[in-house]
């Protein structure tokens, strides 16, 4: 007969110096740990933000997407085709869907392609 886990009770009830805190370890264990050299956590010129520069939220969307159920290494390859052909939102808003599809095969999952297209139209 398995055994009960014991549940842990975790308090989720923390003040603005907790956060800054929790702000200030999750910051340390990605200078230390993080993958910085991710094209779309790059500027457009390839290097790495400096703090308080901004990165292009089009292309971390479009990775994000394509990271879903998907490997770093499956990706990234098809992220650069994507970003060439579809520099920004406009450009996947114009494209057919035929063409976002066929871009995106071999990622699976297409469903996830077809909401790209679909969100880049609305927005």
């Amino acid at each position: 007969m398995p055994t009960k886990k014991k549940q842990t009770k975790i308090d989720v009830n923390f003040d603005y110096e907790d956060a800054i805190a929790i702000r200030a370890e999750l910051l340390y264990w990605y200078q230390k740990f993080g993958r910085h050299n991710i094209p779309w956590k790059c500027k457009l010129d390839g290097n790495p933000p400096k703090h308080g520069e901004s990165l292009c939220v089009y292309r971390i969307w479009v990775a994000e997407i394509m990271l879903q159920q998907t490997q770093l290494k499956v990706v990234e390859p098809y992220w650069h085709r994507w970003i060439q052909l579809f520099p920004n939102l406009k450009e996947v808003a114009k494209a057919d869907q035929q063409e976002i599809l066929m871009l995106w095969q071999g990622l699976g999952y297409y469903a996830r392609a077809q909401r790209l297209h679909q969100g880049a139209k609305i927005l």
